[in-house]
């Protein structure tokens, strides 16, 4: 039992899937490092290594017109062209993109695919490539869902805070703590003293039975916290059969449950200890695929009814040490796995 109750480490795969419209290409993030200009680098062949060449290809193409890639995202016009710096910044490290050009190609090899990319970054990074256009596109689709995810877990996670007391608000993070992984900072006062927590906002797929057994799981748990900690408390003094009932309720809280996801998570970032407080999870239920944000803030009300949410306590102080409760597993698919005692609030409609 002692062994269960050890928090889980974090723990990120190398292992990535890159996929868009039936086409697949599975590759390595950062499988060792060269040296370049004096410093350790990812390996070309890596998404790692492809990002830095992407980053700095559109640092050269875009900087003439004052964009700095991951620290400026102002729209700005190239030619009459007006140009999203925050989408050319999503386009680092978006693998949909990235299995967009290869699906486009009709790549599916991955020494194919980065013998392509080393030599055709024009075609998807340039204003005038050939693929720039449905780039940015697929990059506007995705951010709206992104946007409006985000907006529905911090609501909710500012709600769920509020009922025990914690009044708040949150703040956004800079582009360098965004890229980091930090979605915010939520921020409020405990008598006179300020406190700051960290988040991250993630989507997640799951089946409804699943869920269904999750949100069971949760329910039972709440329900029998109370007992928990009270026979708990009474030590030697509780009865066997108090002792048998806190066995259960024990194997109950170490009970491991997890949510699979689209998106990457980083939770070793910077931040004040080095870690995310909070990981939010999603899953939206409405369609809006066709929306645009004005059309999708318009019935933001009846997105966020429809959108399952679980909020994670992911930092946990021990002493003066840090530890992450959740573990990165990425075969057969990317996955989230967690204790259920990590489990702070959810609302799923099943």
């Amino acid at each position: 039992m002692e062994e269960m109750n050890k928090p889980i480490a974090f723990e990120r795969s190398n292992v990535e899937r890159m996929e868009y419209e039936g086409t697949a290409i599975v590759t390595y993030r950062e499988p060792g490092a060269v040296e370049f200009q004096g410093r350790q680098v990812p390996a070309y062949n890596t998404i790692g290594g492809l990002n830095i060449r992407v980053a700095r290809y559109i640092g050269t193409v875009y900087k003439p017109y004052g964009h700095i890639p991951r620290k400026t995202e102002a729209d700005f016009n190239v030619g009459g062209k007006v140009i999203s710096g925050e989408y050319l910044n999503k386009m680092i490290n978006n693998t949909r993109v990235y299995a967009m050009v290869a699906h486009n190609e009709g790549l599916s090899d991955e020494d194919a695919f980065y013998a392509y990319m080393e030599k055709n970054l024009y075609d998807f990074c340039h204003y005038k490539g050939k693929y720039f256009d449905q780039a940015m596109a697929l990059l506007e689709r995705m951010s709206i869902g992104g946007k409006i995810g985000e907006m529905i877990g911090k609501d909710f996670f500012r709600a769920m805070v509020a009922q025990k007391g914690m009044v708040g608000t949150i703040a956004e993070p800079t582009l360098e703590q965004d890229s980091a992984g930090i979605d915010g900072f939520f921020r409020w006062k405990a008598g006179d003293v300020d406190k700051e927590v960290t988040l991250q906002v993630k989507s997640f797929r799951e089946t409804s039975p699943d869920l269904k057994l999750l949100k069971a799981g949760f329910e039972s748990m709440k329900k029998a916290e109370g007992a928990y900690k009270s026979i708990s408390k009474l030590g030697d003094a509780a009865s066997d059969k108090q002792k048998a009932y806190l066995e259960v309720l024990q194997k109950n809280r170490d009970a491991v449950a997890s949510a699979k996801t689209k998106g990457m998570v980083s939770l070793s970032i910077k931040g004040t200890d080095g870690l995310i407080d909070y990981l939010i999870l999603y899953k939206i239920r409405y369609r809006i695929s066709d929306m645009d944000i004005e059309q999708a803030m318009s019935v933001y009300n009846a997105i966020y009814d429809a959108t399952d949410v679980i909020i994670l306590r992911v930092g946990e102080k021990k002493g003066e040490e840090t530890v992450q409760k959740v573990t990165w597993e990425s075969e057969p698919e990317k996955v989230f796995v967690f204790p259920m005692s990590s489990i702070v609030a959810m609302k799923v409609k099943i």
